[in-house]
C-alpha cells in the first residue's frame, strides 16, 4: 500500500475575510445574539421591501 502524503492546507483568504467580518459584527454587539437579532428587526421595519416580520413574531397560529 502507497502512504499519501498530506496535503499542506492553505488558509482560503475569502473564508478568512468572512470569519473576520462575523467577529467583527459579534464584538460590535458585545456578543449577544439578541442584540443582533434586535439590530436586524429595526433595520427590516425602516425598509418597506423587506420582510417585515414572520407569524411566530406577530403572534399568529395556524
Amino acid at each position: 500500500m502507497k502512504i499519501i502524503e498530506q496535503p499542506i492546507q492553505q488558509a482560503d483568504p475569502v473564508i478568512q475575510e468572512v470569519w473576520r467580518t462575523k467577529r467583527e459584527i459579534m464584538v460590535e454587539h458585545g456578543g449577544s445574539l439578541d442584540s443582533l437579532f434586535a439590530e436586524l428587526r429595526s433595520r427590516q421595519a425602516q425598509n418597506p421591501r423587506l420582510v417585515k416580520s414572520s407569524r411566530a413574531e406577530s403572534g399568529r397560529q395556524e
